[in-house]
């Protein structure tokens, strides 16, 4: 089942190099996402920051963006 993602925390542990993701989600439920490297936190930040509407797929433990029009860039 899909949830839009309301708000998130972040935390990195340097000196694992790990770190995780908690999302709230807009079924008054909640979600952790584990992260394997910056690269990746950086990546989910980015959605997390920029896109609209982003979801929460708990059975399958996906992030994913709503559906975008093709060419939609930066100051259009």
């Amino acid at each position: 089942m899909h949830a839009e993602i309301q708000g998130y925390a972040f935390f990195w542990h340097a000196g694992h190099n790990e770190g995780s993701l908690h999302l709230q989600l807009s079924d008054g439920g909640a979600a952790k996402v584990n992260v394997d490297s910056a690269q990746e936190g950086l990546l989910l930040l980015d959605v997390l920051r920029n896109e609209k509407p982003v979801f929460f797929d708990s059975r399958n433990e996906l992030i994913l963006t709503g559906i975008e029009p093709v060419g939609e860039g930066e100051g259009d």
